[in-house]
């Protein structure tokens, strides 16, 4: 069973699920689980519902209707993309205190 596999299994039985329920329950691995969970997330098949301490609890994502627009709040943006890449922002750290301290 791979972890996509274990995720849509515990969605059908509870209507959400952390990675550790899902683990716990299929003995698949938490990482192949959270893997699943962050491709399923960017694909817009589940939405982060909650977060408690350090477990995310997901949810399915609400079918998109022509008439109501869905709620975008919890979905990644391209700031947040740019906070994650943190070697990048070293980078333009030191270049950019460069730039400055030569003009």
């Amino acid at each position: 069973m791979t972890g996509k596999e274990a995720i849509e299994w515990y969605l059908k039985e509870y209507g959400y699920f952390t990675c550790e329920l899902v683990a716990e329950s299929t003995g698949v691995k938490k990482t192949a689980i959270q893997g699943a969970a962050h491709k399923m997330r960017a694909a817009g098949e589940i939405m982060l519902d909650k977060r408690v301490w350090r477990s995310n609890f997901y949810v399915p994502a609400p079918e998109e209707d022509e008439d109501k627009p869905i709620d975008r709040s919890g979905v990644n943006t391209i700031f947040d993309e740019c906070r994650h890449n943190w070697q990048g922002y070293q980078v333009h750290k030191i270049f950019g205190s460069h730039r400055q301290g030569v003009l």
